[in-house]
């Protein structure tokens, strides 16, 4: 997954372990503008299906021209695709933050 969004130029991925949660962890990604979001979220799908992964769930992707996030539920694995300003308001990368022991 990582390699697919870095191979069509997703920004800032993270990856977000979440142990005895819903999903062993978040994929987070930055996309450079709507355009690039929907992009990002149609090879996602298609090259992990070529791979024998389907998505579970989808889920902002097609939904509006407008959309600032589309997740993509790969059950062990949930991505998150945002715009800058989606990446912004909805402050996922939080969870990174809290994850990191105290100093």
């Amino acid at each position: 997954m990582i390699d697919i969004l870095s191979d069509f130029k997703a920004e800032n991925i993270q990856t977000v372990p979440l142990e005895n949660h819903v999903a062993d962890s978040f994929v987070i990604a930055t996309a450079t503008g709507v355009r690039h979001l929907h992009s990002l979220a149609e090879n996602l799908l298609e090259k992990m299906q070529l791979q024998g992964v389907r998505a579970h769930h989808v889920e902002g992707y097609g939904a509006s021209p407008s959309a600032r996030w589309v997740l993509v539920d790969y059950m062990d694995v949930v991505v998150h695709l945002f715009t800058e300003e989606g990446r912004r308001f909805y402050n996922l990368d939080r969870l990174m933050e809290e994850r990191r022991p105290a100093a």
